[in-house]
């Protein structure tokens, strides 16, 4: 028999010895299979999808599923899978909304087919509006201008950015007013005298923009505060004479004596008199050499006050006004009706009955009439048809009098001191 210690020995490395074979056999296999078996990878995979994913095998349903957050060793994580490419045609609309012609990859099937005539014949909005032509000036553009497509080529699809911001006038209408335009705007400090002709010539004409009269009319107004309603002298400006001052002289004698054709008032305006009583001898007065015309513009809702005639005329402001409702303020030449040049006068509303006193500030004709007398056939039996202030500022620019022309109380009162009977004329058109 064996004594008890060899007994003891050899129970403990069979133990030992079975352990060490039980370890080997249960964990060795479980992690290779976890490293190749397909179908326990799937139990811990989503479907098919773009980031790449390992695909189900069939009949993998039944694996375990398998926690690989707590494996001992990682998965070897599976080569990511590119997306598909997408193919050209499936751009997004807008780069066919912005122009893009039928050969461009953008253009769905069948429509581009159908674009294909069309941008031919009619190039995109975008593409018209920034393309030169042989009858207009390119656009201005930091960049050179893109090389002409073949004949019968499609026109690619302009940029937004490229659009230029304004659009060019025809080279058929406007070269000469829109060169006196810039040509004023660019001498109204050196030669106010010339920017001044230069922008009445502009807007004589005619065939400015809208947005080019408001310049126009801008400037004008500029060059009043410089020559018109200056009061230092200007040799240079022939629209403008010099008056000295002599021994028991007063404005209206000078108005009388050198027949000037305009209101005493506007000689103190012109030369900035506080008191009209205080003249001294030998001062130098500013007076004008010619008669004052003005022209209402209805569909701008504008009185141009001028001086002279022909081509020697020269705008010398622009005011803004009201006029009748219905279109009821009658168009033609008019002259100042005689004795009608009313200050602070008295009114009676023409619907109402309802009598204003003079001087009354509820008056809605306010502190000065000039009366209108037609002088053709279409508008002699307009009567009662004046230009006037009123006490309701807002209704300037637009159409709220019985037929007359109102004006700011400011702006009329220089019109006022302007215009006279029985040589200065009113053309509304």
């Amino acid at each position: 028999m064996f004594p008890p210690r060899l007994l003891g020995l050899i129970a403990l490395a069979a133990v030992v010895g079975l352990t060490g074979w039980w370890l080997l056999s249960d964990r060795g296999p479980a992690t290779g299979a976890r490293e190749t078996d397909p179908s326990r990878a799937a139990s811990t995979s989503p479907a098919p999808n773009s980031t790449g994913s390992a695909p189900l095998v069939a009949g993998a349903t039944s694996a375990p599923t398998i926690d690989a957050s707590k494996s001992d060793r990682p998965i070897p994580p599976q080569p990511p899978r590119q997306p598909p490419r997408q193919p050209a045609r499936d751009a997004t609309p807008a780069a066919i909304t912005m122009g893009e012609t039928a050969s461009s990859p953008s253009a769905p099937d069948g429509a581009g087919r159908a674009e294909t005539s069309n941008a031919a014949a009619t190039p995109p909005t975008p593409t018209s509006l920034g393309a030169s032509s042989p009858t207009s000036p390119p656009s201005p553009s930091p960049s050179p201008p893109p090389a002409a497509a073949p004949a019968g080529a499609a026109s690619p699809a302009a940029s937004p950015a490229a659009l230029p911001t304004a659009v060019s006038p025809p080279s058929s209408v406007g070269v000469t007013s829109n060169a006196d335009l810039a040509r004023a705007m660019q001498v109204q400090t050196a030669d106010p005298v010339q920017a001044r002709l230069l922008a009445t010539r502009a807007l004589d004409n005619g065939i400015l923009s809208r947005s080019e009269r408001e310049r126009a009319y801008e400037l004008i107004n500029a060059l009043a505060k410089l020559l018109f309603l200056n009061p230092n002298v200007n040799p240079n400006d022939p629209a403008m004479g010099v008056y000295t001052v002599e021994t028991g002289d007063v404005l209206q004698k000078i108005v009388r004596t050198q027949k000037l054709e305009c209101d005493y008032r506007l000689l103190k305006r012109l030369n900035a008199m506080p008191d009209e009583h205080k003249l001294r001898i030998g001062q130098r007065l500013r007076i004008p050499k010619s008669t004052f015309h003005a022209e209402v513009l209805k569909p701008e809702f504008r009185l141009n006050l001028y001086l002279g005639e022909g081509s020697d005329r020269v705008m010398v402001s622009s005011f803004p006004v009201g006029l009748g409702e219905s279109n009821g303020t009658p168009t033609g030449l008019f002259k100042v009706r005689p004795s009608s040049k009313l200050v602070d006068p008295e009114w009676t509303h023409p619907r109402t009955g309802q009598h204003f006193v003079s001087k009354d500030p509820q008056n809605p004709i306010g502190t000065h009439w000039i009366g209108l007398l037609g002088v053709e056939d279409k508008n002699r039996e307009f009567l009662g048809y004046g230009i006037h202030g009123t006490i309701e500022p807002d209704s300037i620019g637009e159409s709220r009098s019985l037929g007359c022309v109102r004006m700011l109380a400011a702006d009329v009162a220089l019109v006022f001191e302007c215009l006279t009977e029985p040589n200065s004329t009113i053309l509304i058109k």
